[in-house]
């Protein structure tokens, strides 16, 4: 989706405007829709949960190379997963183990390359 020319904010700007506009239909059919009084504070911890964390996130991301941004990205579900059994006591089954080994093995497989460089 992205190219060279796009930066950060531009990507994270259009991977939210299609995602919305992808679920808007499904909101206003089901009647799936915050109160008034709500909306306000809906629509700022929207955007600073979510957009503003891709913004940093691609920011941090445009620095670097391929091989360092694909150990960034790849170390996120096991992190999530370590931290979610520590601090929640969460327990994951055998998808979810699956799903964390996947992402390890993506990682090592990116990283442990011989051509692997950081362009």
């Amino acid at each position: 989706m992205g190219t060279r020319r796009d930066g950060p904010a531009h990507v994270t700007v259009l991977r939210f405007a299609l995602a919305s506009a992808a679920l808007l239909p499904y909101a206003l059919l089901r009647g799936v829709w915050p109160g008034r009084r709500d909306l306000p504070l809906f629509l700022l911890v929207g955007f600073l949960t979510v957009p503003a964390t891709f913004l940093v996130q691609f920011w941090g991301l445009s620095l670097t190379g391929a091989t360092v941004a694909a150990l960034i990205v790849g170390c996120g579900p096991p992190m999530v997963a370590f931290y979610a059994r520590l601090f929640l006591g969460e327990r994951l089954g055998k998808i979810g183990w699956t799903a964390v080994g996947a992402s390890t093995l993506g990682v090592a497989l990116a990283v442990a390359r011989a051509d692997a460089s950081n362009n």
